[in-house]
């Protein structure tokens, strides 16, 4: 099968599950994220060898578009993205938007069309205007199907972006689509078929050219179709469904009281359409598509509405260019087309190759239908368009050409009789008979020779111009046998170079070959007038064969015949290849048409014909053919001696210029082509498709299985402790212990007991804008201001999440030099401008004991500052820079060259002796050119600081962290300390705040956006998540896409149109935005190692004491310390978390490997700050975060487990992560209390605290859950339903009493409180004394025993049957058959009688039957919806009580039924149509969907009108409406009596009293009109009496 159909030729099965957005997942797709795709930004393209330079951009969806439609893209103005796929073959899934750009896209190297079959793609296109979405059309994804018939194997995609400045190409994905399918898992639960998770939908979807007949499908039982709440039929079955449709199958399953899992596999077979094949059933079909059918592949700016006074839907474009396809096989297509004066040409190409072009142009509107016939049967693809794209139709098989059999001779030959002696000759004609191969045959030009047709008829034939066949015969009578209509042009017959007519034969016949083509004979006679006499001897001649190319299509150009004169007198006429013609521009001379008559030729416009002459009058005669009537605005001008003499229209054929002057004159006559105003409208309004279809019978299997697990309970948020530990009661936001919500699902009913959980915690740290969706498995994150907002923030802190934003305290990052150029490199803040080189202030340049990595122990630099050797030395470096063993060859910046492959000074590379790091230069001694800054001091020393090599050969530049490229701090400066509380940690700890101010605009060139203005704003980071404004200098705000920024450095770009279109070149704007502020829960303190490099005492001190300044102004938010440890003693106070970082594994940047530190001294010393934090903890509450690094794939498991439990021996959290903190696994768990095996002997933390009660984390959120009757073991705690993990382990268990927990005893009553019809309420309990609750005595009164409880979530009475035990004088048999206790209210619930005021609801209600007997009773306790569950009856109302169209009501709303398709959607829900009726017609009625995903859903309607047949819905409807859903719709009825009277003229069956008077009747009486009697016919008339209306 897979050879005989492409798999987009069988159905497609969708589910309701996507990749992301709305990309839906396809069971027979594979899909490959545009994530997986290699992206160059540098290239050569492979055909054009062009070099291209670009950039590459990601994100997770444009922010501008819905969040549910948002898809992760990768986007360039010009780049290269290849990829490899297995198949046969490729969908791009696209973002398309106005504007936008395109690439190019190659399979192994070549170009889609070259190896693929029809209808490949050879561009990807992603501007939306292009695609024929309707008006209202917005940015969205979309897949095209780049090509099929690939090879079946691995290929190599390319895709290959050269776009203008500004003009993006946008890419989502790719899919292949496959025969094989995948499984479809759902993930329900042991509950009713109408819990959501119960659900799926699953869309078969017809992808093919060709309608799928007879599918029959086997639906397993158990499913539920949500449409109608009743089971499928078996078998299910659809007789036909139409290309492009879509059969929806909306499933649920009941889950209770099934096993865990299942196979609900669906078994479907279906006939499947393909083109033409011997040995399948097969069928000849005429296909009507309308101008929404789906198989028609619009292009261009297209539009769909009614023309005409046909009320026909048309699709209708003017623009030059767009074009509709269609794929098919069909032999004939048919499309009937509107036509018009001035309209223009439409083209067709079939396969590129241009087949065929129509006319138009007409004297007045009407609707023809045009054909272009003889396509063949094999799959094509048919494009029409009113702009030429194909290739000349010389080269198309069906544009003409000659195709023949045989030929058939009648030859007289003569026969030689010998009678005796005497001999005689005798002529005598007989039937010759020449094959294709026969040797008297001579071919000319590109002839083939095969069969043909699907009766295979061998024959020879042609589609090349000119190609002729000749051969001698005397035959008076040829036949020739040829396929009919093989081209649209006949055959030309020549006879000794004489032109001859064929015709007919008397008895033609026509043979069948295959649909649509037939065998016919030709007859040629070879003589002229009547026959010869049979004894006239024949003659052999010459017979020539051949074909000509038809000029019918011409738009342009003209033909001269001949050029009459009346010179001397006498008339003269000059044939067209006359000497004294002087042609020029492109001409050509050469016979035309049948008479072969020679003409000079031109299509060219500004060719012209000069001559001289002396006449007076002279005619140009033109060849009729060659010249268009209706090409008004093509002309030929006449010169006399260079001045005008004569203008004539093409439509004309003598071009006569009459009493001229007297002598010699030089005329010229030149063909201009000015067309007019034309229209380039192409509207149709149907497309009928001739094809030729055989049927495959597949069968498949759409393999489903649904696991069912049992719903989970709630957990409980907040546990407190009361009497000495006694009991346990719930918080103040967790009351409503049996609480239930199935969107999650979460149901607390019957809960037994509560449990209390522990695990270890865990911490995580990104500092990106990726991967945010994974920090939610985290108790701690670490996050970048610049990357999160407020929105995101508070979503984490709601789960119990505790939010640390991210500041350096020891460096600071630089700015972009350039903000709109992320490759521009980064340079030191300016801020006050008061430091060195100009930049900020608070900027260190050696000094406070800063030493380079290499510098000499004896530079007086690192001491005292002085420029001096300690030793006084006389090798001392006295120039730029410090005394150190680093080479001179080598630069501060080097690192970027050196990564780069690039040469130090001396000219070498990373390859041979260049040997450095990022932050240390080098040092290699064994350097040929080797040159050292201390000159080859036998003095040196290396003092092993911390700063950058070579830092102070940049007098004039701060000193900066070589591997960062950030610029380090000196915490003495008072602007420091100030910028980190109003900038830095006001981001941090302070909420949105937001800012407007007036910015002027400045332009702004560059190679990757061109043209437009910018500004940056004084504030940043911008928080995206808030509303951002732009408004003109006279206030007009505008448009989002006019612009967009950068959040993170607050710069801004304003497209050039808008700010022009606004008069804003000049002018000041007004910007309205907010900075980020993310109200965190803390602040994680990085770089504090700089007191490292910094050795200096007064350094040191000054960076604790601004730490401890900055935590009294914060004193209720956590401060995180990362290293530090140097002084971390004079910090910890104000420190609630310490981070320990790199101390069990470490990053070689050179060699891009993490490896376990093995270093003995490098271990001695991290074992000392281990033991550095063992002392702080015996004084000070504080967690302790371990960060270390590894790979994050499974390369790094191994290294990542060694972390871990060296981390849990310690009693620290423990995460891992790559070098560049930009991805967030999730957590690495301990299972259970295995964290316990790991604790090392003697740990001091360790005492009577478990690890995981210690510090900040797990004492704040003691985790716990219900546990329920159901069977399941997973773990709930409070960041369900989000978040589910199983590392928790289980401290103690309480049993469920009402509303607290008790731990031993039980003290628990049963309570009923009953309130009487007549207001009396009386108390009950099971308790053996009588108890006082809420202010109400309830009396002790044994005996009473519920029976089981059955609860739902949908309107049906809940019932409790109770039994009880006539005990109470309150109580009575006599009340109980009185009924004094019949609807009364009750409430039952459980207290604890040592603590009454802890109760807990188990039921309220109503009382229904009761029964007694002499010492018991009954009572059926109802639920309080039982209400709603009773009949009303009828009441008296002013409006109809009857439904439009039932039995009450009468009327045939048949009538009124219409049927429709959706044409537009719009935001606000409501639909246009193209049903148009008036106002209000369809308000309260009923549409029924009759395709799309709401197939067979009913929704009333709130509103119809008239204006695009609007229709709005009261609800909004299960499943997305789109354009294209049929529907059908009854009108409504609102019930009133003039609506009932004038529009359904049924008043006579209206089922309301409409006369009920008002309020002002008791004023009013009747008018008599001839007595009391009212004259049948006429109402009664009341004075001062309206009507209500």
């Amino acid at each position: 099968m897979a050879e005989i159909i492409e798999p987009s030729g069988f159905l497609q099965v969708y589910t309701n599950q996507t990749h992301a957005g709305l990309n839906y997942k396809n069971l027979k797709e594979q899909y490959i994220p545009a994530a997986e795709f290699s992206y160059e930004e540098n290239y050569v393209h492979p055909i054009t060898k062009k070099k291209i330079k670009g950039s590459w951009f990601f994100d997770e969806g444009y922010e501008v578009m819905p969040v549910e439609q948002r898809e992760p893209r990768h986007y360039c103005i010009k780049g290269r993205a290849s990829f490899s796929f297995t198949g046969t073959n490729l969908i791009i899934r696209l973002m398309l938007d106005s504007g936008q750009g395109r690439a190019d896209i190659l399979i192994d190297g070549k170009k889609p069309s070259e190896v693929g079959t029809y209808g490949a793609v050879d561009e990807l296109d992603c501007d939306l205007d292009h695609y024929a979405f309707g008006d209202g059309a917005t940015m969205q994804y979309h897949d095209v199907t780049v090509a099929e018939g690939l090879t079946d194997g691995t290929h190599i995609c390319d895709i290959l972006a050269n776009n203008k400045a500004g003009i993006y190409f946008l890419l989502g994905g790719a899919k292949i689509r496959r025969y094989e399918m995948d499984a479809f898992n759902i993930h329900g639960y042991h509950a009713r078929a109408t819990l959501p998770h119960n659900q799926a939908t699953i869309r078969l979807v017809n992808t093919s050219k060709y309608a799928v007949h007879n599918l029959s499908m086997n639906i397993p039982t158990r499913y539920i179709n949500r449409a109608n709440g009743k089971s499928f039929p078996r078998p299910y079955t659809v007789a036909e469904l139409a290309a492009g449709e879509q059969l929806p199958l909306l499933l649920s399953v009941d889950g209770m009281g099934y096993e865990d899992a299942a196979d609900l596999s669906i078994g479907m077979t279906a006939d499947y359409g393909m083109p033409l094949r011997e040995g399948y059933p097969s069928e000849m079909r005429e296909v009507t598509l309308l101008p929404r059918d789906k198989r028609l592949e619009y292009a261009g700016d297209w539009m769909f509405e009614e023309l005409g006074g046909e009320s026909l839907l048309f699709a209708h474009t003017d623009t030059l260019g767009d074009r509709v396809a269609i794929r098919t096989n069909a032999s004939r297509i048919d499309m009937n087309i509107e036509i018009d004066w001035g309209y223009h040409y439409i083209w067709v190409d079939v396969n590129g190759k241009e087949a065929a072009g129509w006319s138009l142009h007409a004297e007045k509107r009407a609707v023809r239908t045009y054909t272009v016939d003889n396509l063949g049967y094999e799959d094509k693809l048919v494009t029409f368009s009113n702009q030429r794209q194909g290739i000349p139709s010389v080269d198309f098989r069906y544009d003409f050409g000659f195709a023949f059999v045989r030929i058939i001779l009648r030859e007289t030959v003569e026969i030689v009789e010998t009678t005796g002696t005497v001999q005689s000759v005798k002529t005598q004609e007989r039937e010759v008979i020449l094959t294709p191969d026969s040797d008297r045959l001579i071919y000319e030009g590109d002839w083939s020779f095969g069969a043909v047709g699907t009766k295979n008829i061998h024959c020879a034939h042609t589609v090349k111009e000119f190609a002729a066949l000749t051969l001698y015969t005397n035959a008076r009578d040829i036949i020739v046998e040829c396929i009919a209509n093989w081209g649209r042009t006949p055959f030309i017959i020549e006879i000794d170079g004489k032109y001859k007519e064929t015709q007919d034969t008397p008895d033609a016949y026509e043979t069948e070959i295959s649909w649509g083509s037939t065998v016919k004979q030709r007859r040629i006679q070879t003589y002229e007038g009547r026959r010869p006499p049979a004894e006239e001897p024949p003659t052999v001649k010459k017979i020539k064969i051949y074909t000509e190319k038809r000029r019918a299509w011409n738009i342009y150009g003209f033909a001269v015949e001949d050029v009459k004169l009346d010179e001397n007198g006498k008339n003269e006429i000059l044939p067209a290849n006359s000497t004294r013609l002087v042609y020029e521009g492109d001409w050509r001379i050469a016979p035309i048409g049948k008479e072969g008559v020679i003409c000079a030729q031109t299509e060219t416009e500004g060719s012209s014909v000069s001559f001289g002459t002396t006449a007076r009058n002279v005619e140009v005669r033109l060849k009729k053919s060659w010249t268009h009537t209706y090409y008004d605005a093509s002309h030929f001008v006449a010169t006399v001696n260079g001045d005008p003499a004569g203008k004539w229209n093409c439509g004309e054929h003598i071009l006569k210029l009459e009493n001229m002057p007297v002598g010699n004159k030089a005329i010229n006559i030149t063909y201009k082509v000015v067309p007019y105003q034309q229209s380039y409208t192409f509207a149709f309004s149907k497309v009928v498709l001739h094809e030729a279809i055989s049927y495959l019978k597949k069968s498949e299997r759409i393999p489903i299985r649904m696991t069912f697990d049992y719903i989970k309970p709630f957990g409980i948020e907040e546990l407190t402790l009361v009497k000495n530990g006694a009991y346990v009661s719930y918080g103040t936001e967790s009351t409503d212990v049996l609480r239930q919500d199935d969107r999650i699902p979460r149901r607390n009913e019957g809960a037994k007991e509560v449990k209390v959980m522990r695990r270890y915690p865990t911490f995580a740290l990104n500092y990106s804008d990726k991967h945010h969706e994974n920090l939610k498995y985290y108790d701690l994150i670490i996050v970048d201001p610049g990357t999160v907002t407020r929105k995101e923030v508070a979503a984490w802190q709601k789960m119990g999440i505790k939010v640390f934003g991210y500041v350096s305290f020891g460096e600071e990052d630089g700015v972009l030099i350039d903000p709109w150029d992320v490759k521009s490199g980064n340079r030191p803040h300016t801020d006050d401008g008061k430091g060195v080189g100009g930049y900020a202030s608070y900027y260190n340049k050696g000094g406070n004991g800063y030493a380079e990595l290499n510098q000499c122990l004896h530079d007086g630099l690192i001491e005292t500052g002085e420029k001096k050797c300690l030793l006084g030395d006389a090798h001392y470096f006295t120039g730029t820079g410090c005394c150190t063993r680093v080479c001179r060859h080598d630069s501060r910046t080097g690192y970027t060259t050196w990564e780069s492959g690039g040469k130090c000074g001396g000219g070498y590379t990373k390859k041979n002796h260049w040997k450095r790091t990022g932050d240390e230069a080098c040092t290699n001694e064994k350097c040929p050119k080797y040159v050292p800054y201390h000159g080859g001091c036998p003095h040196y020393a290396r003092h092993d600081g911390w700063g950058q090599d070579l830092n102070y050969t940049t007098p004039d530049f701060p000193d900066q962290n070589g591997i960062w490229g950030s610029s380090y701090i000196n915490p003495l400066a008072p602007r420091w300390k100030e910028k980190l509380s109003t900038f830095y940690l006001r981001r941090v700890f302070g909420l949105p705040k937001l800012v407007t101010e007036k910015v002027k605009l400045k332009a702004y060139t560059s190679d990757l956006v061109g043209t437009s203005y910018i500004f940056r704003s004084s504030e940043y980071p911008i928080d995206k998540d808030e509303p951002v404004h732009l408004y003109s200098s006279d206030g007009r705000e505008y448009r989002s896409l006019a612009y967009n920024f950068d959040p993170t450095t607050g710069a801004f770009q304003v497209e050039k149109e808008d700010v022009e279109a606004f008069g804003d070149i000049d002018a000041e704007v007004t910007v309205s935005y907010h900075v980020v502020g993310m109200a965190a829960d803390g602040v994680f303190m990085d770089t504090l190692d700089t007191v490292d490099v910094y050795p200096g005492r007064a350094f040191q001190q000054g960076m604790a004491k601004m730490i401890n300044e900055l935590k009294a102004e914060y004193p209720s938010k956590h401060f995180l310390a990362n290293r530090g440890f140097t002084i971390m003693k004079d910090i910890i106070a104000s420190c609630s978390y310490v981070m320990f970082e790199t101390f069990i594994s470490e990053y070689d940047w050179e060699t891009k490997t993490y490896y376990k530190l093995t270093d003995p001294a490098t271990l001695a010393f991290n074992e000392e700050i281990k033991e550095q934090l063992r002392d702080l903890r015996r004084n000070h509450v504080f967690e302790v975060l371990a960060l270390n690094y590894c790979a994050d794939g499974p390369e790094g498991d191994e290294l990542r487990e060694q972390i871990a439990q060296e981390c849990y021996a310690e009693g620290y959290l423990s995460w891992s992560a790559n070098i560049l903190l930009d991805d967030v696994l999730p957590p690495y768990l301990v299972k259970s209390d295995a964290w316990k095996n790991h604790i090392k002997p003697g740990n001091p933390f360790f005492g009577d605290v478990p690890a995981v009660d210690s510090g900040w984390v797990v004492r704040i959120q003691n985790e716990v859950e219900i546990c329920s009757d159901y069977a399941e073991s997973n773990r709930i705690w409070q960041r369900l339903p989000e978040v589910e993990r199983d590392d928790w382990y289980e401290v103690l268990r309480f049993p469920v009493v009402g509303g607290y927990l008790e731990r031993e005893v039980t003290t628990l009553a049963w309570c009923w409180r009953l309130e009487l019809t007549d207001g009396r309420v009386m108390g009950f309990t099971s308790c053996d004394i009588d108890l006082l609750i809420d202010g109400e005595t309830y009396e002790s009164c044994t005996g009473f025993a519920p029976t089981a409880v059955s609860a739902s979530n949908d309107l049906a009475t809940d019932n409790l049957d109770v039994d009880g035990i006539v005990s109470s004088d309150r109580i009575t048999e006599e009340d109980i058959f009185l009924g004094v206790y019949d609807n009364a209210k009750i409430r039952i619930f459980i207290c604890d009688y040592e603590h009454p005021e802890n109760h807990f609801i188990l039921r309220e209600g109503m009382v229904g039957k009761l029964t007694a007997g002499k010492t018991a009773f009954k009572a059926e306790i109802r639920g309080l919806m039982d209400v709603y569950q009773q009949q009303v009856g009828r009441t008296y109302q002013r409006k109809c009580r009857a439904q439009l169209g039932d039995a009450a009501c009468k009327y045939d709303i048949g009538r009124d039924t219409v049927t429709g398709k959706v044409t537009a959607v719009r935001d606000d829900g409501s639909v246009f149509t193209d049903v148009f009726r008036a106002d209000d017609f369809f308000t309260y009625g009923v549409i029924t969907f009759t395709s799309g995903l709401n197939k067979g859903a009913a929704y009333e309607v709130e509103q119809s009108a008239s204006r695009n047949g609007q229709i709005r819905l009261f609800a909004p409807p299960t499943h997305e409406i789109v354009v294209g859903d049929t529907f059908r719709i009854v009108p409504g009825c609102n019930g009133e009596p003039s609506t009932c009277k004038k529009r359904f003229h049924n008043f006579i069956n209206f089922r309301g009293e409409p006369y009920i008077p008002g309020n002002d009747y008791a004023v009013g009486y009747p008018i008599k009109t001839g007595g009391n009697i009212v004259p049948e016919g006429q109402s009664v008339r009341l004075r001062s009496f309206e009507f209500q209306t």
